[in-house]
C-alpha cells in the first residue's frame, strides 16, 4: 500500500519559503504540476491575507512562489479574504465571494475573479448576466464540471438555518482579447464570453458585423476593460457592431469601455445599432467619443423596440448629419441614468439624443420612452432641441 502522507519540505526537495500558516483560504489544482493557494485567515483576530501562492509539483522542481506584481501578475487582484471559493476552469482558476472583518466592519463579497495561471493576469468578471443572481457568499462550496460551474451554500445570514441552501450552476464564458480583423475575428467567440480590453486596442474593420447572422458568429456580447477605464478602443474606419432581435441577437453591453472613432471621418452609420424587441444595448461607466455619422445616431442607433441602458456613460464631442448626435431613439425604451453629453451636434434635431416613433407599415407605430435621471448636458447644439427632441408622438 504506497498511500501514506509525506511532509513536503525544504528536506524534501521543496524551495522557496512557504505560506505563512492560515485557515480558510482556498486551494486548488491546474494542470499536472501546479496548485494555486489563496486568502484565508493568518492570525488570530482580524489578518486575512489577499496573497496568492504557486506551488509547483514536478519532480526537478518542487518549489513554492507568491505570485504578486513583483512576479509578473497583471490586473487587480482579489481584497484580502476568506471564506471565499476557487475552482479551476483549464488554465485558470476562478475565485468567488467570501468575507473580510475589521475590528469595525464585516464586509461580504459577490464579486468573481478569473486568474490565468499562464498569462498571470486577473480579470474581473462584470456583474451581469451569469452572475447576477448571486448574492453575497461566504464558506459556500464550488466546483467545475466542464464548462459549467456548481455553487452551493453560504453563512452570510445570522442563523445558519437562513444560509442559501440552493444548487446554482454557471455557464461559464470564455474570455478573450479585441478582435481586429472583422467576422473572421469572431468565429472562436460564443455567447457567454467575454472580450477583455487590456491594451488600447484598433478597430479596422469597416463592414457592419451583425452579430448572431451567421452560425459562428455569437448572439450577445460583452466587452469590459481589465487593468483600468483609461484604455481605449480605436475606430478608424467605418466600421459597425449590430445586434438584431430578428437574427436572434439579444444584446451588446459595454464595461468601463472607452470607444473613439476617427475625428477626421463621417462614417455610414454610428459604430453601435441595435434593434427589435429583445435586443438590449448596455452601457456601464463607458464613453464614446468623436464619432460623425450620415445617418441618425452619431454614436448609437436603436430602434424597432429595442431597450437601451446607460448608467455612468459619457458621450462627447459625436454628430449626425441628420438627428440625434449621440443617440438616436426610434421607437425604443431607454433608462438613462447618470451620464453626461457634452459638445455633441446634430444637422436637423436633437443635438445630444433624438426620439421618435418606428412606423411600421399596417400596425401600430412604436413610441419611444426615455427615463432621464441625474444626467449632465452641456453646450449640444441642433437646429431644433440642442439637448433632446422628440416628434408629438414620442
Amino acid at each position: 500500500d504506497t498511500r501514506r502522507w509525506r511532509l513536503l519540505d525544504a528536506g524534501e526537495g521543496v524551495s522557496g519559503p512557504p505560506p505563512s500558516p492560515r485557515y480558510s483560504h482556498t486551494m486548488s489544482s491546474v494542470g499536472e504540476n501546479k496548485i494555486m493557494i489563496f486568502g484565508g485567515h493568518d492570525c488570530d483576530n482580524f489578518c486575512q491575507s489577499d496573497e496568492l501562492w504557486m506551488y509547483t509539483t514536478s519532480p526537478s522542481s518542487m518549489k513554492w512562489t507568491l505570485l504578486n506584481t513583483a512576479t509578473g501578475v497583471i490586473g487587480t487582484p482579489p481584497s484580502a479574504r476568506f471564506g471565499h471559493a476557487m475552482t479551476t476552469i483549464g488554465k485558470k482558476i476562478l475565485l468567488f465571494g467570501g468575507k473580510s472583518k475589521t475590528r469595525d466592519e464585516v464586509k461580504l463579497y459577490n464579486d468573481a475573479l478569473l486568474f490565468d495561471t499562464e498569462a498571470f493576469q486577473w480579470t474581473l468578471l462584470p456583474q451581469n448576466e451569469a452572475f447576477d443572481a448571486l448574492t453575497v457568499r461566504n464558506n459556500h462550496e464550488m466546483v467545475s464540471v466542464g464548462d459549467k460551474v456548481l455553487l452551493f451554500g453560504d453563512d452570510s445570514s445570522p442563523k445558519p438555518s437562513d444560509g442559501e441552501n440552493s444548487l446554482l450552476e454557471l455557464v461559464f464564458g470564455r474570455v478573450h482579447t479585441w478582435p481586429t480583423t472583422g467576422a473572421s475575428s469572431f468565429t472562436g467567440i460564443y455567447d457567454g464570453d467575454i472580450i477583455v480590453i487590456d491594451k488600447d486596442s484598433l478597430w479596422d474593420w469597416n463592414s457592419t458585423l451583425s452579430l448572431c447572422s451567421r452560425s459562428f458568429l455569437p448572439c450577445s456580447l460583452t466587452i469590459q476593460v481589465d487593468l483600468n477605464a483609461s484604455l481605449v478602443i480605436h475606430r478608424r474606419g467605418d466600421g459597425v457592431l449590430s445586434c438584431e432581435a430578428a437574427r436572434g441577437c439579444t444584446g451588446i453591453a459595454l464595461r468601463d469601455v472607452n470607444l473613439s472613432c476617427n475625428d477626421k471621418i463621417v462614417a455610414r452609420m454610428g459604430p453601435l445599432q441595435v434593434s427589435g424587441d429583445g435586443a438590449v444595448l448596455s452601457l456601464v461607466r463607458s464613453s464614446i467619443s468623436n464619432c460623425h455619422a450620415m445617418t441618425d445616431g452619431g454614436g448609437v442607433r436603436a430602434y424597432n423596440g429595442a431597450h437601451v441602458v446607460l448608467s455612468g456613460c459619457t458621450f462627447r464631442n459625436s454628430s449626425s448629419q441628420g438627428n440625434g448626435g449621440s443617440m438616436a431613439l426610434v421607437g425604443v425604451r431607454a433608462d438613462i441614468i447618470s451620464s453626461s453629453f457634452f459638445g455633441c451636434t446634430a444637422a436637423a434635431s436633437g443635438g445630444a439624443l433624438f426620439a421618435s416613433e418606428y412606423v411600421r407599415y399596417a400596425l401600430t407605430p412604436l413610441t419611444t420612452s426615455i427615463n432621464v435621471l441625474f444626467c449632465n448636458f452641456t453646450k449640444n447644439l441642433a437646429v431644433s432641441g440642442g439637448a433632446i427632441a422628440s416628434n408629438e408622438h414620442s
